[in-house]
């Protein structure tokens, strides 16, 4: 939920935000043309109202930043019924960063969040942050980055789907032992009453047998308190007696189990009732320790003068400007400690110093880490030449690639084959010395591969030239096996040229996307030329002749 972002908004937008019932999470999703035609806003309004939710969003982006006091705001932003966990937020020392960590066992165990309506919604509060994280961090890195590493918002949703099916059979299951153990309960009532009824009935019959005539015999008397006795000791039942029924008991049987029972559960109520009591009485000693503490700081850090105690003069000095002392208060923390008296106000106090000068030494190191880094990779950079220097220095065979060799590279590219207009050359030599460099290297791969792809069709021709040389066999049926060869030869080599020529056209166009300047050899191989030479023309008349 939002809680700021209201305070920056006008009265007007605000009636119109409540009357459409938008809460906060609908206003982040909107667009500025959905605010105009569905909450009739102004063109004005619309705009600032945009603005301030962008401002929130990133303010919720930046949740792991956030400080103790502010998660105690947010969680106060939640309802009016969820300010009773401030305290034990605070005292827990929950940040932003361990905000979006909690669980819901940390919720009941730690921080004594007993309600399930208060947990579910502080988890979803928490999930809804979770997910705004996720979402800018996501946008800034790119969406192709890390993307097959990351969840999809499709998958987050199916996870926060199976979240509330798996709750929801939790919450039926306790539903279940609940109304069970509500049975339980009654059956146990309904059996204790039922114990004190014949409890009743013990002690009226113990009363008129108390009162009978001693000639009825003595005999008589034990065997009716023997009965009585038996049914008490073969009763398994173990009921929360009242008073009465336990001192029927006690005076009757003396230590029984029901009344060994009682006085266990006795001690250990008054064990937990001590040691609970022990807890929250104060310890002399650790209070001692921690005034010597923040004594000791006011004087040595803060030069104050502590020899007849804390001044108020110089606590009203430092909650009147804090960052004087290089402190960060917000005026809600500020009005905090201001209603603090005595030693509380100075443990604060002393605390809040001890947290920014936390901070401030974390900052420090990790702008000196980042330092130090980036220095050691500027010097491996300096060490370590790219590869396109590496390519000149080995081809060229020269200690440093500079803007003069390059230039002098430029001026001598016929020698080494490189078909470049004027028009080029003058827009290479006014590029920067990296850009220069890059283009000279592109120019110079491309001018490779030319020749390279000149220097296969030539061996290829030779191939064929030798290929017309050697004596062709007659066929021992028509006499045409010579002529029968060749132009099966010449459909292979047609093909294997086809093949050639649609695989050049793909790396030249592949190579035309990487580099605008690149140009095309325009060599063809006159082969048909060749073929019909007055050699070839004078054996293919001899074969026909044949």
């Amino acid at each position: 939920g939002g809680w700021r972002w209201q305070e920056k908004v006008e009265e007007a937008t605000m009636e119109k935000i409540r009357a459409e019932g938008v809460s906060v999470k609908i206003l982040m999703e909107l667009s500025r043309e959905e605010m105009v035609k569905e909450l009739s806003l102004s063109e004005v309004q619309a705009d600032a109202l945009v603005a301030t939710m962008k401002e929130e969003e990133e303010r919720l982006t930046s949740v792991r930043t956030w400080s103790e006091e502010e998660v105690v705001e947010w969680l106060g932003s939640l309802g009016k019924e969820f300010a009773a966990y401030e305290d034990s937020f605070l005292f827990h020392n929950v940040n932003g960063d361990l905000l979006l960590d909690l669980t819901a066992e940390d919720l009941v165990d730690d921080l004594g969040v007993d309600k399930l309506g208060h947990r579910m919604q502080i988890l979803d509060e928490i999930a809804y942050l979770k997910k705004i994280c996720y979402k800018s961090a996501r946008s800034s890195k790119g969406l192709a980055r890390n993307q097959m590493n990351l969840p999809s918002f499709d998958e987050i949703e199916n996870l926060k789907r199976q979240k509330a099916i798996r709750l929801q059979s939790n919450l039926d299951v306790l539903k279940h032992k609940v109304n069970q153990m509500r049975d339980a309960e009654a059956k146990a009532k309904l059996l204790a009453r039922q114990a004190e009824a014949e409890a009743g009935k013990i002690q009226t019959q113990l009363r008129r047998l108390k009162t009978e005539p001693k000639e009825q015999g003595k005999n008589d008397k034990l065997n009716k308190r023997g009965v009585v006795r038996g049914w008490m000791e073969q009763c398994t039942f173990k009921p929360k007696l009242n008073p009465t029924s336990l001192e029927i008991v006690e005076r009757t049987f003396g230590d029984s189990d029901i009344h060994r029972r009682f006085e266990s559960q006795k001690a250990t109520k008054e064990k937990k009732l001590k040691e609970l009591q022990k807890m929250l009485s104060a310890d002399d000693k650790t209070e001692a320790e921690l005034r010597e503490k923040y004594m000791k700081y006011f004087q040595e850090k803060l030069e104050w003068d502590t020899s007849s105690g804390v001044q108020e003069s110089k606590v009203d000095s430092f909650l009147s400007n804090p960052a004087a002392y290089n402190v960060e208060l917000t005026d809600k923390q500020i009005r905090h400690i201001r209603r603090l008296k005595g030693a509380p106000q100075y443990v604060a106090i002393y605390h809040a110093c001890l947290i920014s000068d936390f901070l401030q030494r974390n900052w420090l190191k990790a702008a000196n880490e980042a330092k130090a880094k980036s220095e050691n990779k500027q010097a491996a950079t300096l060490k370590q030449p790219n590869k396109l220097d590496k390519y000149f220095i080995e081809r060229f065979k020269w200690k440093e690639v500079n803007n003069g060799r390059l230039d002098d590279l430029l001026d001598n590219s016929k020698a080494y084959e490189l078909e470049l207009s004027e028009q080029q050359l003058a827009h290479f030599r006014n590029l920067e010395v990296s850009k220069k460099k890059h283009a000279i290297f592109q120019a110079l791969q491309t001018q490779s591969f030319l020749m390279r792809n000149a220097a296969d069709v030539r061996r290829r021709e030779q191939a064929q030239l030798k290929a017309f040389e050697v004596p062709r066999p007659y066929s021992a049926v028509s006499g045409r096996g010579g002529r029968n060869v060749v132009r099966s030869f010449l459909e292979r080599y047609h093909q294997d040229m086809e093949t050639r020529q649609e695989r050049k056209k793909a790396l030249v166009d592949k190579v035309k996307k990487e580099d605008p300047n690149f140009k095309e050899c325009t060599f063809r191989p006159n082969l048909h030329a060749r073929s019909e030479s007055p050699e070839l023309a004078e054996n293919f008349a001899e074969e026909q002749t044949a």
